[in-house]
C-alpha cells in the first residue's frame, strides 16, 4: 500500500521517526476541480455562495501546500527544458555566420551567395531538428536527489523529507477543519444563529435534524469514515497524532501507517479525505439550498 521513506530525527534534541510515500505521483493532485466547479455552479447567487468560495479557496491552498513537492519537481522540469529548448544565440550565430565569413575571408559575391545559401539551408534545417527533437527530463531522478541529499559526512539532511511529512500532516487537520467549518456555517444560516457553534454531544446531529434531515446527518457527520477523520484531526490537534492500536496491528489505524503509536497521514490518506469531504459537502449544501 505505501511507498515508504523512513527518516530518523536529523538532530538529537528532536526524538522522532517518520514515514513518508516516496512515490512523487502520489504528490501530483488532491483537490477534484471538476466537482469545485460543479459546486460553484451549484451555490453561485445563492446564500451559500460565498461559504462555498472560502471552502474551495481554503482546500486549494491546502492542497497546493500538500502538492509542493510535485510542484517543486515540475518547476525544476520546466526551468531544465525551457533551457536545453532555448536555441536562440545558436540560431543568432547561425545567422551571424554568413556576413561574418564574406567580410573576414573576402569571399566574391558570387562565391558568398552560394554559402549564404547554404548556411540559411542549415539554419532552417537546424530549426526543424529542434522543434522535432524531443525534450526528456528523469523527474524521478530528481526526486530521489531532494529525498536523499547528503551532507559532507555521509548523513542525510531531512529538512525536505520532514517538510513533505509535515505538510500532509498539516494539510489533513487544514482540510477538515475546512469541512468543519463549511457545516457550521450553512448551520449558522439556517438557525439564523450568529455565531453558531458546533458541538460534538448530540447537538449538531439534532440542529441538522431539525433544519434538513436526519439522513443528511448521517451522511455528513455520522459516516464512519468523517468520524475516523475528525479523530485523527482531534489526535493530531490535541495529542501529538497518538492513537491506541490494536497489539496484533501495530503499525496501522483503520488504514493510517502508525509508528510507535504515533499516526502517519500520508498523501493517499489525505486525497481520500478530500474526495470524501468534497462529496458530502456538496451534498449538504445541496440540502440547505431547499430551505434557504
Amino acid at each position: 500500500m505505501w511507498g515508504d521513506t523512513m527518516i530518523n530525527s536529523p538532530t538529537p534534541e528532536v526524538v522522532m521517526n517518520i514515514f513518508l510515500d516516496n512515490r512523487l505521483e502520489s504528490y501530483a493532485q488532491f483537490f477534484d476541480h471538476e466537482l469545485a466547479r460543479k459546486f460553484k455552479a451549484l451555490t453561485s447567487g445563492t446564500k451559500l455562495d460565498e461559504a462555498v468560495g472560502v471552502l474551495c479557496g481554503t482546500w486549494k491552498a491546502a492542497s497546493n501546500s500538500m502538492r509542493l513537492p510535485w510542484l517543486a519537481v515540475k518547476s525544476i522540469e520546466k526551468m531544465a527544458l525551457g533551457a536545453a529548448i532555448d536555441t536562440t544565440s545558436k540560431q543568432s550565430f547561425l545567422e551571424y555566420l554568413p556576413t561574418h565569413l564574406r567580410h573576414t575571408l573576402s569571399i566574391p559575391d558570387e562565391l558568398g551567395l552560394e554559402i549564404e545559401a547554404e548556411i540559411r539551408r542549415a539554419i532552417e534545417a537546424y530549426r526543424i531538428a529542434e522543434r522535432e527533437t524531443r525534450k526528456t527530463f528523469n523527474s524521478q531522478l530528481v526526486w530521489d536527489s531532494l529525498l536523499n541529499i547528503k551532507k559532507d559526512d555521509g548523513s542525510l539532511v531531512a529538512e525536505f523529507p520532514m517538510a513533505v511529512w509535515g505538510s500532509q500532516q498539516i494539510g489533513f487537520g487544514a482540510t477538515y477543519h475546512a469541512y468543519e467549518n463549511f457545516v457550521r456555517t450553512v448551520l449558522e444560516k439556517l438557525s439564523s444563529k450568529p455565531g453558531y457553534r458546533i458541538k460534538y454531544d448530540g447537538k449538531v446531529q439534532k440542529d441538522i435534524g431539525t433544519f434538513l434531515d436526519k439522513s443528511i446527518s448521517e451522511q455528513c457527520i455520522d459516516d464512519p469514515k468523517i468520524k475516523l477523520a475528525k479523530e485523527i484531526r482531534n489526535s493530531l490537534a490535541h495529542q501529538g497524532g497518538f492513537v491506541e492500536v490494536d497489539p496484533a496491528t501495530p503499525n496501522q489505524y483503520h488504514g493510517f501507517r502508525v509508528v510507535n503509536n504515533i499516526v502517519q497521514v500520508d498523501a493517499t490518506n489525505n486525497r481520500e479525505l478530500f474526495l470524501l469531504l468534497q462529496d458530502r459537502a456538496y451534498i449538504f449544501a445541496e440540502a440547505a439550498l431547499k430551505r434557504l
